[in-house]
């Protein structure tokens, strides 16, 4: 089996509007063009691989996992994706981070490239995951959401963008 490339992305901040309300899953509001994004990079060849857990608080049990899941994937179809192109990983209801160790496995077990793949988040912890393992690193930067700018060392991202969908424009259009 030959690598795979893929977008790995929390769900928090990068595909649902993060502010603060993640207790309820019919106040869960996607953000604007990400699963036309989404689809773009699954059409250009990548899967998805979407981070629920939150880093700040515990989430609400396995229930709001499962809806979460069921929603994204529900949302996906609505977009055309294919819901076996859309993955979960760190899926709990713990603040438990994702390493470069487990993203390393997570790798192995799906056969993917990580030095052909991106990692999009709206925090600097999500860049420094990226540089780690080599992946290419998109910064989410809205002034609507959360701010991408923690208190924390500034380590340079491939791209900083305002959402998912300049996100695919800039690497789908370097990509070529």
């Amino acid at each position: 089996m030959s690598a795979r490339k893929a977008v790995f992305l929390d769900l928090f901040g990068t595909l649902v509007e993060d502010h603060g309300v993640a207790d309820k899953v019919p106040r869960v509001k996607f953000k604007k063009g990400s699963f036309e994004a989404l689809k773009r990079f699954e059409d250009a060849g990548f899967l998805a691989f979407v981070d629920v857990c939150h880093q700040t608080f515990k989430l609400p049990g396995p229930d709001y996992v499962q809806q979460i899941q069921g929603l994204v994937l529900d949302e996906g179809r609505r977009h055309g994706i294919d819901p076996a192109s859309i993955h979960y990983f760190n899926s709990n209801t713990t603040t438990s981070p994702v390493t470069v160790r487990s993203l390393r496995s997570l790798a192995h077990d799906h056969a993917l490239d990580l030095g052909s793949c991106v990692i999009v988040g709206d925090l600097m912890k999500d860049v420094k995951l990226g540089r780690d393992v080599g992946a290419r690193t998109i910064l989410l930067n809205s002034a609507d959401d959360s701010p991408a700018f923690e208190n924390t060392d500034w380590i340079e991202p491939d791209f900083v963008v305002e959402d998912l969908g300049e996100a695919a424009d800039k690497l789908l259009r370097k990509r070529g």
